[in-house]
């Protein structure tokens, strides 16, 4: 008896080793991170372009985190650069009578806001973390502007 459990053990082993070596051979090694991967990752297809209709009724601007602990040349050129366009957008919007809402990240006050989107009149401001939703009262304003 004692020599059966003997063998099935050796080949119980057997087969854990055959499997692992199955895996290590029949599998491609991954990298350990994105950037050892990086030339291999396929981006999807861009989004296809479409023309909306925007109902000032039912439609919000948000500008957020345009303020210069962001956005500034620094940390986000990009985001430097998308001023004037967005400030293009902003004028329009604001034409069209879009209800505007703005977010700053904590710490920074309004007068941080980029000069050329600044708010005006009663335009509401919340200060966020990436959530813009949480604690802040920015659902309630979106519910309350119409």
């Amino acid at each position: 008896m004692k020599r059966i459990q003997n063998t099935v053990c050796r080949h119980g082993a057997l087969f854990i080793c055959c499997c692992c070596a199955w895996v290590l051979c029949c599998y491609p090694a991954s990298a350990q991170n994105i950037v050892e991967e990086w030339n291999a990752v396929k981006a999807p297809p861009a989004p296809e372009l479409k023309s909306v209709t925007i109902d000032p009724k039912v439609t919000a601007l948000l500008l957020l985190d345009f303020n210069k602990q962001t956005c500034n040349a620094d940390k986000r050129p990009r985001c430097i650069a998308s001023i004037p366009k967005m400030q293009t957008v902003l004028t329009k919007g604001r034409a069209k009578g879009l209800f505007v809402v703005y977010s700053i990240s904590a710490g920074a006050t309004v007068g941080d806001i980029a000069k050329e989107l600044a708010p005006v009149g009663n335009e509401p401001v919340v200060t966020s973390g990436p959530d813009k939703f949480l604690g802040t009262d920015l659902e309630k304003i979106l519910k309350e502007c119409r």
